[in-house]
């Protein structure tokens, strides 16, 4: 998140932008919310990792000691009021969660259990993301960006030998379509975990694992090696 070590929030330049360009501001948004005094309240942007488009919404976690209430809902910021005319909608994806929800998960990474994908772009997106009100829920004692990375690295991997053996197995038996979607989907997974590998966490594959694959600072050969 961004904190310095005093706990004191830091703007996100790129966010700060995405705002300016929209015409709303951070207090905006969380007049937008029903806040209560011990939230902790995280933006998150793809902007802020260099990815999305004008479209993009802005998803807000409301971390709180207990929730009681929806857990997921929308909040229609109506571009076309922001003078965003090629956009059809622009939301704020907000999401509550309970403190100790987010301790079960974290606990799942330290413990080495299963983990879903959602769960991990919780995770993530807290991590990377913008403290916009309260103070900081994941302390780095309780989760490294280091530890997501991994986690995901061999979570992409998994799923990508698993598709390859498919593909094999189907090309061996001249089913050869299934066998091309099947090396398609590893060749996706295998180039997130890749991305993982070198720090870059991707969890929307189908969106943005080629972009963040072209953006690496890793020269062309190694990823040419890579994907042979």
């Amino acid at each position: 998140m961004y904190m310095n070590k005093r706990g004191e929030r830091n703007e996100n330049t790129k966010l700060t932008k995405r705002l300016e360009d929209i015409g709303i501001n951070r207090e905006g948004i969380l007049k937008l919310l029903k806040l209560r005094k011990r939230d902790c309240i995280v933006i998150y942007s793809s902007c802020m990792e260099n990815l999305g488009t004008d479209a993009s919404d802005f998803d807000i976690y409301v971390i709180r000691e207990d929730v009681s209430e929806c857990r997921t809902e929308l909040i229609d910021l109506d571009p076309h009021y922001y003078g965003l005319d090629n956009v059809a909608y622009l939301y704020l994806d907000v999401q509550y969660w309970s403190q100790n929800e987010l301790k079960r998960v974290i606990e799942k990474i330290n413990k080495h259990k299963n983990i879903g994908f959602e769960e991990l772009k919780t995770l993530h997106r807290l991590l990377v993301g913008e403290v916009l009100y309260g103070k900081s829920f994941l302390h780095e004692n309780m989760l490294d960006i280091t530890e997501l990375q991994e986690v995901v690295k061999e979570k992409y991997s998994v799923i990508s030998d698993g598709l390859l053996h498919d593909c094999i197995g189907l090309y061996q038996n001249e089913e050869l379509l299934g066998a091309i979607m099947c090396a398609r989907e590893a060749l996706k997974y295998a180039v997130c975990g890749y991305n993982a590998s070198k720090g870059k966490i991707n969890l929307k594959a189908e969106k943005w694992s080629a972009k963040i694959f072209m953006q690496l600072d890793v020269s062309e050969r190694e990823k040419t090696e890579y994907i042979k």
